[in-house]
């Protein structure tokens, strides 16, 4: 057993050097004698790890807000998401009653850009769904039918609400809105410890929220 764990912690540190190159490690497993198979399951699992990480937590110097938002600047529009979902997002604010001093309505608004550019249709149930790209067991859980998702009201109040209740959880906007993007469990599990600022996620959604604030400002 002990000499099991050892090949398999070398194996994990392989697939970490490696993991730009999934030809060279499954080449070296297929090779391996077959007691040795079993190892495939933890290079994925391990793959995965490294997949998880490098889209969560790519370092703040290596994501370019200026450029982000210059690439599809149709796309990285606020302004008609606020005027056609600003004041629905108000009023379920209000009646969840949000903590305005963390959130303002601005996030919801640079979440839907992000996740779905306002298209209530858009995505689907494995990577997410609706304006606010949300799983249906996530919308379950807010109490919201997974069925209603495409319906911009039902996927709203279930966005705003899982929101609300991760920043009541974390009481922390930036580390709220990494948890929506990878969800709690895994937040829990593998970010909570890192700065939050430093998440590409969080760092998109800021640009948009500084986007919003700009043009709603000029209004």
């Amino acid at each position: 057993m002990k000499t099991f764990f050892v090949i398999a912690f070398l194996a994990i540190i392989f697939v970490l050097l490696n993991h730009d190159k999934p030809e060279k490690t499954y080449c070296v497993i297929d090779k391996a004698p077959l007691a040795f198979q079993n190892l495939r399951k933890v290079i994925k699992a391990a793959e995965k790890f490294v997949e998880d990480a490098c889209r969560y937590l790519e370092p703040h110097e290596k994501f370019d807000a200026e450029k982000w938002l210059a690439g599809n600047k149709k796309d990285r529009n606020i302004q008609p998401i606020h005027e056609k979902y600003g004041e629905l997002v108000n009023e379920i604010c209000n009646s969840e009653r949000v903590d305005y001093r963390l959130i303002t309505g601005h996030e919801a608004e640079a979440i839907i850009n992000n996740e779905s550019s306002g298209k209530p249709l858009a995505g689907d149930k494995v990577k997410g769904l609706g304006l606010m790209g949300l799983e249906p067991a996530t919308a379950l859980k807010m109490g919201v039918n997974p069925d209603s998702l495409t319906v911009p009201y039902w996927n709203l109040l279930a966005g705003i609400r899982y929101l609300n209740y991760l920043v009541r959880r974390y009481d922390d906007l930036p580390m709220a809105i990494v948890a929506y993007s990878c969800g709690e469990q895994r937040f829990d599990v593998n970010y909570k410890n890192v700065n939050p600022h430093q998440a590409v996620y969080y760092q998109k959604i800021k640009a948009l929220m500084d986007v919003a604030d700009e043009q709603l400002a000029a209004e």
